[in-house]
Formats: C-alpha cells, sequence, structure tokens
C-alpha cells in the first residue's frame, strides 16, 4: 500500500501545531492519543497527564443546559462513525484548577468521517473564531474522502511493528503536539531527517496521517499502556 494518501508536509497535526491552536486527538476507544501545548495551557492538563486517559475523564464536559455531553459513544462519535459532518457545539468544561470554561469545539475526523475514521481531532475556539475556522478548512482539505469498506464483519490486521527508538521518539513528540520543525529541534535534527523518520513511521504503521499513527501506536501498546495486548517493538539501535 502507499505510504500516505496525505503529503506529510500537508498533515493534519502539522498544520495544527504551525497554527498553535488548542487540540487533541481521541481515538476509537475513546482515548486520547494527541495533546498539545496549546490544549495544556488551555485546560491545564499537561499531556503527561492526558495521553493515554479516557476523553470523558479529563473533560467531563457538559452543554448549556447542564447536561453531561462527554461519555463513552458520545454523540460526536457516533455521528462521525455514521459518516456525518459535526457541527461546532458548545462544551462547558473546568480547568485543573477549578475554573469553568465555556469552548466552542471542532471536530474532524481523520482520515476522513465513516467507518474508516482512527481519530477524532477537536480544536477548541478560545479567542480568535475567524483563526479557527481557517485551520478547520485547510484540515479539512487535506483529509481525503475514503471509500466505505465492505459489509461484514471488520477483520483488523495485527502483523508485528518494529520501531527503532528514534522512530519512537519522533511518535511521542507527535502525541505531545509538536510539529515536525519542533521536533527536529528538540532532537537536534535537519526537519528533512524528521519528515523522513514520520514518512517511516505512516509505512510501518500502515496510516496514511499522523493523527492515525499515534492512534494505532496506542491501540498496539506502543505509546502509552499496553492495555490491548499490543504487538508493537522498540529497537535499540537506529
Amino acid at each position: 500500500m502507499r505510504a500516505s494518501a496525505v503529503r506529510v508536509d500537508d498533515d493534519a497535526l502539522d498544520l495544527i501545531a504551525e497554527a498553535t491552536a488548542a487540540a487533541c486527538g481521541i481515538d476509537r476507544r475513546h482515548r486520547i492519543v494527541y495533546w498539545n501545548d496549546a490544549v495544556a495551557a488551555l485546560l491545564g492538563w499537561t499531556s503527561r497527564d492526558a495521553l493515554g486517559r479516557n476523553c470523558y475523564d479529563v473533560f467531563a464536559g457538559h452543554d448549556v443546559f447542564g447536561n453531561i455531553c462527554c461519555f463513552q459513544d458520545c454523540g460526536v462519535a457516533v455521528a462521525s462513525l455514521c459518516g456525518e459532518t459535526v457541527a461546532p457545539f458548545v462544551m462547558d468544561v473546568r480547568h485543573r484548577d477549578g475554573t469553568p470554561l465555556h469552548l466552542v469545539t471542532r471536530t474532524v475526523a481523520v482520515p476522513s468521517p465513516g467507518a474508516a475514521y482512527r481519530c477524532l481531532v477537536h480544536l477548541f475556539e478560545h479567542g480568535d473564531g475567524a483563526a479557527l475556522a481557517t485551520i478547520l478548512t485547510r484540515l479539512r482539505s487535506v483529509v481525503a474522502p475514503k471509500p466505505e469498506p465492505p459489509a461484514g464483519p471488520a477483520v483488523e490486521r495485527h502483523a508485528s511493528v518494529t520501531l527503532t527508538r528514534r522512530e519512537h521518539e519522533v511518535l511521542e513528540f507527535i502525541a505531545a503536539g509538536y510539529g515536525s520543525v519542533n521536533i527536529a529541534a528538540r532532537l537536534g535534527l535537519s526537519h528533512a531527517t524528521v519528515r523522513s523518520h514520520v514518512q517511516r513511521l505512516l509505512r510501518r504503521l500502515e496510516v496514511h496521517s499522523q493523527a492515525e499513527a499515534v492512534s494505532v501506536a496506542f491501540r498496539r501498546g506502543l505509546l502509552g499502556g499496553d492495555e490491548d495486548g499490543g504487538d508493537g517493538r522498540i529497537r535499540t539501535d537506529e
């Protein structure tokens, strides 16, 4: 299969990192798999606090009427699974210190809404709504529609995946919200080298985007706790 249907320099998470939008990514099992510095500053939870936890435990969100809107198989997740584009919605949450926050939340399913989606990217409006709308437009332009899988029980492949230590470091930085330019600076590598690592990660994990990569990595035990009998391995060589 092709390494990526979306060019690495147009990847959704790179676009978010460049725009410094407050954003998180949530996999199909409701685990937080992406958490950037902007959302950490907004909510007070660091990536170390949030990654791998259930989204509804971290956000505990309520709608404008006071009803709980964050729970397993919430309306947003079900709508995305059914192929619908989720409209912006308002969610009341609390900062880690207890301060109430009123957030307009926008959602993009990656790689696309429907049975193929692996990760929901939430972007939180906290200031310039027009700028966030621009980011959302760019994100949807790089998230290409995928054909629906044939009817019948889904069969997921679980071939063993082996990552080098460096590839694992890059994967951890992606999950923590770093774009490829910042990853290069943190690791003392060139931007081209980091892009090469990202391309290899996408090939090894057989996914189309960084958002899918971190989602698959958590599910297969390459990131976070090995809750699902993950089959990933990490080499100590480069």
